[in-house]
Order: structure tokens, then C-alpha cells, then sequence
């Protein structure tokens, strides 16, 4: 990374779940309109085919007549090649597929509870926690060993759950978690404030919006605890028994597929 004429070359960005259809292509089109950075973004993803897709459509931003700046981008294989060397690490990935989502969201439903999203707090947000303490322990480790140094921008729900793991394996880390929705949930909110109580204009910057989560730890039990305690799981001990394992169960198949994903990558440890 160099510094010349208040502007900022040669700087490089590791993307963890660079084969993303959504905040990758996001990504690339704020670094194209940035005219004072440029530099290189490494994509890893564990689909790899989807990150080198990334690659061959974001190199062409670079041909586009608005593009105000010049990025290399490049997939890669291995975690370790992703990130050595990289100034800041941008984690935005999906614990799971969009199956233990879907049971993240509607197996609560049978049992009266009902969820916008489930990712951060409530039966989903416990469960998701389960899928994604795992991987982030292992990229933890990962930027310990490649980049320690670097700038560490987390975007993966659930946003607490996920940066208390990156903290606890890696102490010294320089990361923080941003979410997107702060500012939508802002903006509809001072929306709604001059279409409800006809305060006229209110700026979204008076709106105060924060996400709230609770510790998770990985062992069964005790996540069950913070499940059976979260206030949204207003059940009888049966039923909230019932709905914890039916919800570990359909997530189960995936945190065995993680399991040996987890062997592969044990060479980063």
C-alpha cells in the first residue's frame, strides 16, 4: 500500500465469500467509482467456480467509461494466498445454504414464532450461530497467521456472535462489523416519522439504531440455554425442546459437511 497525492495505490483487499452474487458486485462497484484508492482484490470462496466468475466480471469494471479507478482482481484457492499480504479482509459470507435458512425462518412458525429475517437474535440467530462460530474460528486463525495486521470489516449475521469469535481466538485483531440494514431501518424509520406523526423532514441521522445479540458458546447445552432464554422463544420447555433439535437436526447435515471442509483447511491452523 503507498501513499501519494492524497491518494492511495497498490492496496489489497481479501475477500472472504468473494463468489457472492450480492456484496461482491457491490463491492466493485464502490471501488470503481472511488478515484482516490486502486490496487487488487483476491476472491476466495468455497465455491471456487463461483469466485472465479467474480473475477473474470469485475476485471471488466476496468473497460467501463465512468470507472474512476483500476482493480486487479483475482480468485483464489487457498485462504492463505487470499490473504497474505492484504490490508484489510472484508468477511461476508453464508453459514449454510439457503435449506438451513429456510428452516432458520419457518420451523419457528409451527410453533407461533415468527421472524423478519432470523440471522441475528431469536430461534434462527441461535441456530445460525451453531453454522458460523466454526468457520469464523477458522478465519480467526487464518488472518493471525497471513495478515494480522491488516483491517478486519465483518458484514456476516450474526454481527455480534461473529466478532466476539474473531476477538476471543484472535485478541489482537483490528475488526469491526458493519450491517447495511442500520441505515435502511434509519431511513424508513424517519419515513414513517412524517408519514405517521407529521414531523415534517426528519433527518435519518436522529434515528438510533443498534443490533443486539447474545454470546453463544458452541456446546449444544449450552446453546440451548441461550436459545430456551432468548425472549422470543415464549414456549412451554417441551415445545422449546421440540423446536431446538428439530432445528439442529435440519441444520445438522451442513455442520458435518463443514466438519471435513474444516480438515482441509486445518493446514491454516
Amino acid at each position: 500500500m503507498k501513499y501519494s497525492n492524497n491518494k492511495v495505490q497498490d492496496l489489497k483487499i481479501a475477500y472472504i465469500g468473494g463468489g457472492s452474487r450480492g456484496w461482491a458486485w457491490g463491492l466493485m462497484s464502490d471501488l470503481a467509482s472511488a478515484e482516490d484508492i486502486s490496487g487488487q482484490v483476491a476472491l476466495y470462496d468455497i465455491d471456487f467456480e463461483a469466485a472465479k466468475a467474480n473475477e473474470v466480471i469485475e476485471n471488466r469494471y476496468n473497460d467501463l467509461p465512468d470507472c474512476r479507478s483500476k482493480w486487479s482482481y483475482k480468485a483464489e484457492q487457498e485462504i492463505g494466498d487470499t490473504l497474505t499480504g492484504a490490508d484489510f479482509v472484508v468477511i461476508s459470507i453464508l453459514p449454510g445454504t439457503f435449506k438451513e435458512m429456510e428452516s432458520d425462518v419457518h420451523t419457528p412458525e409451527k410453533y407461533g414464532i415468527w421472524q423478519p429475517v432470523g440471522d441475528t437474535v431469536g430461534p434462527g440467530g441461535v441456530i445460525r450461530a451453531l453454522r458460523t462460530v466454526p468457520m469464523f474460528e477458522t478465519i480467526a486463525k487464518a488472518i493471525r497467521q497471513f495478515c494480522p495486521k491488516a483491517w478486519v470489516i465483518n458484514y456476516t449475521n450474526p454481527m455480534t456472535v461473529c466478532m466476539r469469535t474473531l476477538y476471543k481466538v484472535f485478541p489482537e485483531i483490528r475488526a469491526f462489523g458493519c450491517c447495511h440494514e442500520v441505515f435502511g431501518t434509519q431511513k424508513l424509520l424517519a419515513a414513517a416519522l412524517e408519514d405517521i406523526l407529521g414531523i415534517e423532514k426528519p433527518s435519518y441521522k436522529d434515528v438510533k439504531v443498534n443490533v443486539v445479540e447474545a454470546a453463544l458458546e458452541r456446546d449444544l447445552e449450552k446453546a440451548y440455554t441461550a436459545f430456551r432464554n432468548d425472549p422470543l422463544v415464549n414456549l412451554s420447555d417441551t415445545d422449546a425442546r421440540a423446536l431446538f433439535d428439530e432445528m439442529v437436526e435440519n441444520t445438522q447435515a451442513y455442520l458435518t459437511e463443514y466438519a471435513i471442509l474444516k480438515k482441509e483447511w486445518a493446514q491454516h491452523d
